[in-house]
């Protein structure tokens, strides 16, 4: 009896249940990225089904306005017909909201189809490693935020990539003040131009791709 009443002490009741657990709000946007909302809906069935037009197999960025159109930047591999592998990004871009375009979202209560335009460019190995590089650590940072900062419009903001061993992560992050997400975006916004705009010169990216890495990696 002494033996089971010793184990009986080791277990005191609890008397009392706790509150539920909330999270406080907050005065600015956390500086990481958030886990992205699970499970898709039709918005995001909708942006994948206009903009995504490549498979965006090394990362991929999408940009969702409130109220303007989104657009997508897909970098990837493939395999040329000699067998080499070539590198390229690819930015599509909606001509309208894709938002407002789903019926449920316009005053016509109509489905509305969206053009979109693409623009392509060939990149280095090097680039595409950078870019991999930056997006995954940045993104393996991303996690819930210890306090919430309400936002009703601004620019939402999408990132993932492929990481060996995890396959693909998410995180996104909403007009963010500072921080890693802000700077993460800058660039992407970069890399967008750099794909339209032929006269930018790759070297110029990819010596700020490679000074924000260094950047991350000592956080």
């Amino acid at each position: 009896m002494k033996f089971l009443y010793a184990i009986v002490l080791l277990f005191p009741v609890v008397t009392g249940a706790e509150d539920f657990l909330e999270v406080e709000i907050g005065n600015t946007t956390p500086n990481h990225f958030l886990p992205e909302d699970h499970p898709q809906d039709r918005y995001d069935e909708r942006i994948s089904d206009h903009l995504f037009i490549t498979s965006g197999n090394i990362a991929r960025y999408v940009q969702r306005p409130s109220f303007g159109p989104e657009y997508s930047l897909a970098i990837q591999s493939n395999k040329s017909d000699g067998g080499s592998t070539v590198y390229s990004m690819t930015a599509s871009f909606a001509s309208e909201s894709l938002w407002y375009s789903m019926k449920e979202r316009n005053d016509r209560k109509e489905e509305k189809e969206v053009a979109v335009t693409r623009s392509d460019r060939t990149i280095s190995r090097d680039l595409a490693i950078s870019i991999q590089r930056v997006w995954a650590f940045a993104l393996l940072e991303t996690r819930y935020p210890e306090k919430v900062f309400p936002m009703l419009d601004g620019t939402s903001h999408h990132f993932s990539t492929f990481v060996r061993g995890l396959g693909m992560i998410h995180g996104r992050t909403r007009s963010p003040l500072e921080g890693t997400p802000k700077k993460l975006i800058s660039i992407a916004e970069e890399l967008t131009n750099f794909t339209t705009d032929s006269s930018i010169a790759e070297a110029e990216i990819l010596e700020k791709l490679r000074a924000f890495e260094s950047e991350l990696a000592k956080a």
